[in-house]
């Protein structure tokens, strides 16, 4: 109720601010915003936060400068502590947005597909990379039990399923933890800045054996994930063929 009556009032302000004074905002500020985004992308805070304040969310681009710029005597508009806290809640949702949003493929710009998918069973973690085709679930996957291999400065996406209970995929170092939920399909992403060997754990009860659900995170440079992801798929595929005879 109280969250209600705020947002009323926000509207309210906003209404009798922006009467008198959306051609001055228009001219000054909205036309400052746009040539600092467009002129220098890469290095401002625009390029970050254009998008959500900018392009979809122009109404509260104006509310920020009302309650921060023009709050005083004879600017008609008054803010109060409330007003301000949902102003900074604002920013941290779309801060949030920007941190969460899913990696592209910058060579295509399409959703980067998953490196791997991991299965959680009692009591392991299960790990099945894509093979030579890129594609997980195919004859060619590389299968390993409780060691996931990635590259370091690379952002990575995970596939992450359970084959039974409820668990939660923790990596303590690199500060990624999803609970794992039956019949769901989840995906995780994160980027390791530097090289070696780090804990996977299990952060749910999932029972007798919870405590020994344990992996290895291996971080290696670009050449040594290289070396060993064609060195994982030679042995299956040596193992693969000596299964067949």
């Amino acid at each position: 109720m109280q969250d209600e009556r705020e947002n009323q009032t926000l509207i309210l302000e906003f209404t009798s601010a922006l009467r008198g004074k959306e051609a001055r905002v228009r001219s000054g500020l909205w036309k400052s915003a746009v040539q600092m985004y467009v002129g220098n992308p890469k290095g401002n805070i625009w390029a970050v936060f254009g998008s959500n304040f900018i392009h979809r969310q122009r109404r509260v681009v104006f509310m920020v400068y009302f309650a921060f710029l023009q709050d005083g005597p004879g600017s008609g508009v008054h803010t109060t502590v409330h007003t301000r806290k949902s102003f900074c809640s604002m920013f941290i949702d779309a801060w949030a947005d920007a941190r969460m949003k899913y990696p592209t493929d910058k060579a295509t710009g399409f959703k980067k597909p998953p490196l791997l998918l991991v299965t959680g069973r009692q009591f392991e973690w299960r790990m099945q990379y894509a093979g030579a085709d890129k594609v997980i679930g195919t004859p060619d996957d590389i299968h390993l039990v409780n060691d996931l291999h990635i590259p370091v400065n690379e952002e990575i996406v995970i596939q992450i399923q359970t084959e039974d209970v409820l668990h939660s995929f923790f990596l303590p170092n690199m500060r990624i933890k999803q609970d794992v939920v039956p019949g769901m399909r989840q995906h995780i992403w994160f980027e390791a800045k530097n090289t070696g060997t780090y804990d996977i754990v299990c952060a749910e009860l999932c029972g007798w054996g919870h405590y020994k659900m344990r992996g290895r995170l291996i971080v290696q440079t670009e050449d040594d994930f290289k070396e060993w992801m064609a060195s994982a798929i030679a042995e299956q595929n040596k193992t693969s063929l000596n299964a067949n005879e």
